[in-house]
Formats: structure tokens, C-alpha cells, sequence
């Protein structure tokens, strides 16, 4: 009797080892795949961020032209920003 106690003791180790890593395995796997879930939409918001800077970036540029459309293509300021920016500078 005490070695059919011992074999059923030995068994049962086994399996609750068994189970005990085939669940750990479920949860690093679950919790990778919630970390690689977390990283991709944290890329998707920098992706959205960016191009809606540019887009916003465009607007603004295409605004300053339809305003001052006098103005050569290559100056950005008017005369009077010019002016406060070199005093600003010295």
C-alpha cells in the first residue's frame, strides 16, 4: 500500500507541474501579446500625431499665401514681423 501512495503522491506532483507550466505559458504568451498590442497603438497615435502636424503644418502655410499672396514665395514674414524680429534679435 505505501508504494501505491508514493507512486500516486509522485503522480500527482508530475501533473500539478505539468499544469502548473503549460498555464505560466498561457500567461507570458497573453501578457506578450497584450505588450505587443500596447507598443503597436502607441506607434498608430505617433503616426496619426504626425501627420496631422504636417497637414496642420500645410494649412497654415497655404493660409499665409492666400492672405499675403504680393509676398515673395521664398519669405515667410511680412516687412513688419521682419522688423520686430531683428530688434528682437539685438
Amino acid at each position: 500500500m505505501d508504494s501505491n501512495i508514493t507512486g500516486l503522491i509522485v503522480t500527482g506532483i508530475i501533473f500539478l507541474t505539468g499544469g502548473t507550466i503549460a498555464a505560466m505559458s498561457l500567461v507570458i504568451r497573453y501578457k506578450l501579446k497584450q505588450e505587443q498590442i500596447k507598443s503597436d497603438t502607441m506607434i498608430r497615435i505617433e503616426q496619426i500625431k504626425a501627420k496631422n502636424q504636417l497637414e496642420l503644418e500645410q494649412m497654415m502655410l497655404q493660409d499665409r499665401k492666400s492672405i499675403q499672396p504680393s509676398q515673395p514665395a521664398g519669405t515667410l514674414f511680412t516687412e513688419d514681423e521682419r522688423s520686430t524680429r531683428e530688434k528682437a534679435d539685438c
